[in-house]
């Protein structure tokens, strides 16, 4: 039979839970906290679909079989980093107004009277040129609009002027809404880890008027931490999960699958977790229109 002295025991006791928080560690580091992750498309914005009718045609392309989840760190918006931000982006003129789910506060940015909007739950923020929105100013219906190319250089450029380009964005693409908007829309994405990221929870919109007038610019783009690899359902049975009514359709819901990539998820709405989605482009059979739709890839047992 053993005896333990009263320091040895102490010692003992005293390592039980740095070897608890070790396992822990382990656990998450191998990617064992898997049962906990919500579903990635759980945020309950999503269409839903009475009927789907897929047929896939696609040459699988080469994938990885585990995928990091990161975890969206809290916004930690409050009235200090709201001044903060606009001190970086404004000469500002007013204090800042809580409304609703917004700070805010007016300034001006290169002369012009713009107001700053930062979301209280996101983080996101958008810069909104007062002038442009004002219905007593001309400058909405003053000048020409810019071609494509000249409005993607005139948002590069802005951008990059007041360091709002992050190093992992890339031009997604050019939209022409000028007979809705009034604007030339330029939009960038975010890759993680050479992923696209899907979802207008990590984007910058830039709108053009006419003249090259920055209309507005709307930025989402939250601190992401590595939280652990993932194993990932084999494509081919997220294409049959899809079929079978799991995931979500976009525009459609009858047709021809032809592509199919690994994206980020990221939601406009807060959430915890950025985990890994197979993107499928389909075909309409009778007329060739796009759709597309998105599942889950993280397996969830």
């Amino acid at each position: 039979m053993y005896s333990y002295s009263r320091t040895r025991y102490s010692r003992i006791v005293l390592l039980l839970p740095l070897h608890a928080l070790l396992l822990t560690m382990g656990a998450e580091a191998s990617g064992d906290i898997g049962e906990r992750l919500p579903k990635a498309l759980s945020d309950g914005i999503h269409p839903t679909t009475s009927e789907r009718r897929l047929v896939s045609t696609v040459t699988l392309p080469l994938l990885p079989k585990k995928m990091l989840v990161y975890r969206r760190e809290h916004s930690g918006v409050s009235p200090e980093s709201t001044t903060n931000l606009a001190d970086k982006l404004l000469r500002t003129t007013g204090p800042i107004k809580a409304k609703r789910t917004l700070y805010m506060v007016t300034g001006t940015l290169d002369g012009i009277p713009f107001r700053l909007e930062v979301d209280r739950a996101t983080g996101s923020f958008a810069l909104e040129n007062q002038d442009f929105y004002n219905p007593e100013s001309a400058i909405r219906t003053t000048g020409e609009f810019p071609d494509l190319e000249e409005a993607k250089k005139m948002a590069t450029e802005f951008l990059a002027k007041h360091n709002l380009m992050p190093e992992d964005a890339y031009l997604r693409g050019i939209a022409d809404n000028s007979q809705g908007a009034d604007v030339i829309s330029v939009g960038y994405g975010r890759r993680v880890d050479g992923f696209e990221c899907w979802g207008a929870g990590s984007q910058m919109i830039v709108n053009i008027g006419r003249g090259g007038c920055i209309a507005r610019i709307r930025k989402s783009w939250p601190t992401l931490k590595p939280v652990a690899e993932y194993d990932l359902v084999k494509p081919e049975t997220a294409i049959q999960k899809l079929k079978d009514g799991e995931g979500v359709l976009y525009h459609g819901q009858k047709g021809k699958i032809v592509g199919l990539k690994l994206v980020y998820y990221a939601s406009p709405v807060a959430q915890e977790y950025v985990q890994p989605c197979y993107f499928v482009d389909c075909q309409e059979m009778d007329n060739g229109k796009k759709f597309y739709g998105v599942i889950e890839a993280v397996k969830s047992e």
